[in-house]
């Protein structure tokens, strides 16, 4: 939003990644559910191979690598619970290549993050580490053979704006009227097929 756009929707849990990481600071002016079903929302969870030793975030130990798109919420979700976490090729004194990186986390007494885009369910399940992943109905998990951990983050999905594009007069309302709408269109939605959304079949 802030490089072209004046307003957009995305994914709580990418709008959070980018001020982590990036400082970016946008203007959240909705929220709303975009699972499957209404009041439900997927979750971003630290997963695991199905018999890994790992069935809570307590069980966690030094030297663990987790595979993940979203490392600055990693990184702060570990340090909530106590565990020191460095990212590869971030940190300072942290070797570049991964079997070297993990061998140091377990020296160092940390916690490694690894940037992994895609395929973190296969690498995961062959012993590349834990990982985490987007999740809904928990058919992903399923098929791939893993179990949730730890449940990280609910996502919702934002309606944001650019803070100049508010400042705008002209902007400004424009951006309100939409937001209006979308909330009303969206609580219509809600009220009419709550449980679920309508079968195409009806829309």
């Amino acid at each position: 939003v802030e490089d072209s756009c004046d307003v957009g929707l995305c994914g709580s849990d990418w709008v959070e990644e980018q001020e982590e990481r990036l400082g970016i600071n946008l203007e959240i002016l909705s929220e709303y559910s975009y699972g499957r079903r209404f009041n439900t929302s997927p979750r971003l969870d630290l997963v695991a191979s199905r018999d890994a030793p790992f069935n809570t975030i307590g069980d966690l130990k030094n030297g663990l690598i987790i595979l993940t798109e979203h490392p600055s919420i990693t990184r702060k979700f570990l340090e909530e619970n106590n565990y020191e976490a460095v990212e590869l090729g971030k940190n300072h004194g942290t070797p570049l290549l991964p079997h070297e990186f993990r061998e140091w986390c377990e020296r160092e007494g940390k916690i490694g993050i690894r940037i992994v885009h895609g395929r973190i369910p296969a690498l995961v399940n062959i012993g590349a580490g834990l990982g985490t992943l987007v999740s809904e109905s928990g058919q992903t998990l399923e098929e791939s053979g893993l179990k949730v951990v730890s449940g990280i983050r609910e996502i919702k999905t934002l309606l944001i704006a650019d803070r100049g594009a508010l400042a705008r007069g002209d902007k400004r309302e424009e951006i309100r009227q939409l937001q209006r709408e979308l909330d009303v269109a969206y609580w219509q939605i809600n009220g009419e097929f709550e449980g679920g959304f309508p079968s195409t079949e009806r829309m």
